[in-house]
């Protein structure tokens, strides 16, 4: 089974300068059905999408509901390679992309029709893939990019 695009923003956005604060607009964005609404979602999905404010709660919920398969799949202290498939339509965005993630550790590489892998190594602790994951696909929306999926490989 291959990646699967989860939208999770609607990509008309720049990335906020580090000084800036995020606009109030930023929780009420929704790329997906009319009827989705904040309220629908778990206090604990409300809070970590406070600190992912380019992500979508229902994506961030499906990130969230991985947890404990992701903790019984790979056990503490486990060494996981985690991939991230991140599309990307603007090479622009693509190589900002890259150079972020490469300085936090990640090797990235990419295809011409702007696909973008990006892999890191790290052991995990309870939370730690979830994390991962919400990371890199909050950065790739910041920058326009579509998030894909994640492979995990020990």
């Amino acid at each position: 089974e291959g990646p699967h695009e989860i939208p999770i923003s609607d990509g008309d956005k720049e990335a906020p300068a580090a000084d800036e604060e995020e606009p109030d607009t930023e929780a009420e964005t929704d790329a997906g059905s009319d009827d989705e609404q904040e309220e629908d979602f778990s206090d604990e999905v409300k809070e970590v999408a406070e600190l992912y404010p380019y992500l979508k709660p229902a994506f961030i919920k499906e990130i969230l509901d991985r947890n404990d398969a992701y903790n019984a799949q790979f056990p503490e202290d486990t060494l996981v390679c985690a991939v991230h498939h991140v599309k990307f339509a603007d090479l622009h965005s693509l190589l900002h992309f890259e150079g972020i993630l490469n300085d936090a550790g990640y090797t990235c590489t990419h295809q011409e029709d702007g696909s973008v892998q990006a892999s890191k190594r790290f052991f995990v602790e309870d939370g730690a893939i979830i994390s991962d994951i919400l990371n890199v696909a909050n950065q790739a929306a910041a920058l326009g990019g579509t998030y894909q999926d994640c492979d995990l490989v020990q």
